[in-house]
């Protein structure tokens, strides 16, 4: 029940950030408020794509992990 729940919950978060890209370092700034920005550097992992966070002294910054979508049938 709580994956479901889940998925649900997130399946209706929406984000939009503009970004820009130096050269393995990515910097997120959130459209919403554009004083909050959070800088990660960019690797990948199989299919998927790791965002770690370039300054460990941001607390509120966490390891963002982007999957390759898979097709699924319901």
């Amino acid at each position: 029940m709580g994956e479901d729940f889940a998925k649900e919950l997130a399946s209706e978060m929406y984000f939009k950030f503009e970004y820009t890209l130096d050269g393995d370092q990515i910097t997120l700034k959130d459209t919403e408020n554009e004083d909050e920005s959070n800088d990660f550097e960019v690797s990948k992992e199989d299919d998927n794509i790791i965002f770690t966070p370039a300054d460990d002294s941001d607390e509120d910054s966490e390891t963002i992990i982007l999957q390759s979508r898979k097709d699924e049938e319901d």
